[in-house]
């Protein structure tokens, strides 16, 4: 049985699109694929700064009092001071990115669901990853700011009865931080779906398989994600170009 396809339109990955529709998703897979490259930035400048931070605060830094007590973990202003610095430059760049790469799944799955509603999904999950991540955000900085006055505590001589007082401050503190990540691996769950979806449109196996390795394996997830999106978008384009249509 032989496919006829109407003027300006073609099958397209087992379905058929229209030529319009190509420009559309051409235009949303672009934008996964703007996430796909920020996803690969923000996770390799988080490794950068980690091997940064353990180049410049040795293990032998942190642990004291070897001949006294192996094991001992003994920490001074100053090097409390190296710890929450570089915890802000993790959080800032991290950050940063990845209200970038948001809002570019934002837009890509906004763009493919006014094509079809199984995009949806994908759309959904990053508004989950908003909430969540600006939970989260609160949460370390709320946790950040009392953890000096717990060290000064747990070394006054009322530490017991003291703790005891900002138990539930810190209570409180985790289970934002709890909920807060409930929600933001919600979210991520279902972008990934999304994501997924995309591949399966397209039949491109590289989207699917990254999409799962995103979770697990980052960097390499990124990739297959970058790779697979560029095959979908040349052929998009390609198709949008060509001028063999069956009238």
């Amino acid at each position: 049985m032989q496919l006829v396809q109407t003027r300006g339109s073609r099958a397209q990955g087992g379905f058929v699109t229209s030529v319009s529709n190509d420009q559309e998703y051409l235009e949303g897979i672009t934008f996964l694929r703007y996430y796909a490259i920020i996803s690969f930035l923000s996770l390799a400048a988080g490794i950068i700064v980690v091997v940064a931070f353990i180049g410049t605060f040795p293990y032998g830094y942190i642990v004291g009092g070897v001949g006294a007590s192996l094991g001992a973990v003994s920490f001074t202003s100053g090097n409390f001071d190296t710890l929450l610095a570089y915890a802000g430059i993790i959080s800032t760049v991290t950050t940063v990115l990845a209200i970038a790469g948001i809002f570019m799944l934002y837009r890509g799955f906004g763009t493919l669901r006014e094509l079809d509603e199984k995009f949806s999904l994908g759309r959904t999950g990053t508004i989950l990853e908003v909430v969540g991540m600006v939970m989260l955000l609160v949460g370390t900085i709320a946790l950040i700011s009392i953890m000096p006055s717990l060290l000064a505590v747990a070394n006054g001589p009322t530490a017991g009865s003291a703790m005891q007082a900002e138990f539930g401050t810190i209570l409180a503190t985790i289970a934002l931080i709890a909920v807060a990540a409930i929600i933001t691996f919600v979210g991520m769950i279902f972008v990934i779906i999304g994501l997924f979806r995309v591949g399966s449109q397209f039949n491109n196996s590289l989207v699917e398989v990254g999409a799962i390795l995103i979770l697990f394996l980052g960097i390499i997830g990124a990739i297959l994600l970058y790779l697979g999106l560029t095959e979908i978008i040349n052929k998009l384009r390609v198709d949008a170009s060509s001028t063999d249509f069956v009238n």
